[in-house]
C-alpha cells in the first residue's frame, strides 16, 4: 500500500500489535490456565500473523519509522519474549501440533528483529541469546526433532559433543535421502 496510505493507520496497527501479545508474565499465566490445544493453535497463529504484519510494515514503510515509533513497536516484541520460554511447555501440555506454530512464531520474531536497530531491543539480548542457543543445540527437551543442519557442518569426530542423535541412524539415512 505504501507509506502514504499506511501512515494514517499506524495508531490502529499499533493497537492491534500491542493487544496480540501478553503484556506480562501474569497475563501469560492467566492465558495458559484458560486455553486448550485448539485455542493455543489459534493464539500462536494470530501472534505469528501480527509479527508478520509488523515485519512487513518495517520492511515496506521504513521511511516513516521513527525512534518513537520503534519504541512503541517494541511492546509486541517484548510480549513475544515473554511467550518464548513457555513454548516448549505448551507443546508438552497440548501436543506436538503446536511445535510448528511455535517455530513459525520464533522465525517471524527473528525476521522482525533483523529489521530493528539492535540498540532498541538491547534489554532482551539475554532472552534472545538463551532462545538462540536452545534453537541451535536442539535442547528444548525430549520432544525436539533430530532434524538439523548441525550434523552436516561438524566433523564426524565431534559426535561425542552432541550426543547420540548425531550418530548414524535410520533417521539420518532418510533425512540425507530427502
Amino acid at each position: 500500500l505504501g507509506s502514504s496510505v499506511v501512515k494514517n493507520h499506524i495508531p490502529r496497527m499499533l493497537l492491534l500489535w500491542r493487544n496480540a501479545f501478553p503484556r506480562s508474565q501474569k497475563e501469560l499465566e492467566n492465558e495458559k490456565a484458560k486455553g486448550d490445544a485448539f485455542t493455543w493453535q489459534l493464539t500462536m497463529d494470530a501472534r505469528t500473523g501480527a509479527l508478520t504484519a509488523l515485519r512487513s510494515f518495517l520492511s515496506s514503510c521504513s521511511d516513516i519509522v521513527t525512534d518513537d515509533l520503534i519504541r512503541r513497536l517494541l511492546t509486541p516484541v517484548e510480549g513475544t519474549f515473554i511467550l518464548l520460554p513457555s513454548i516448549p511447555g505448551l507443546v508438552k501440555s497440548f501436543g506436538a501440533q503446536l511445535r510448528a506454530s511455535g517455530a513459525m512464531l520464533k522465525l517471524r520474531l527473528y525476521q522482525t528483529l533483523c529489521l530493528l536497530p539492535p540498540k532498541s531491543f538491547e534489554s532482551n539480548f539475554g532472552s534472545l541469546l538463551r532462545d538462540l542457543v536452545s534453537e541451535f543445540t536442539l535442547s528444548e527437551g525430549s520432544g525436539t526433532t533430530t532434524t538439523s543442519l548441525l550434523r552436516s557442518m561438524c566433523h564426524h569426530d565431534d559426535s561425542i559433543l552432541f550426543g547420540s542423535w548425531l550418530e548414524e541412524t535410520d533417521h539420518k539415512l532418510i533425512e540425507d535421502q530427502l
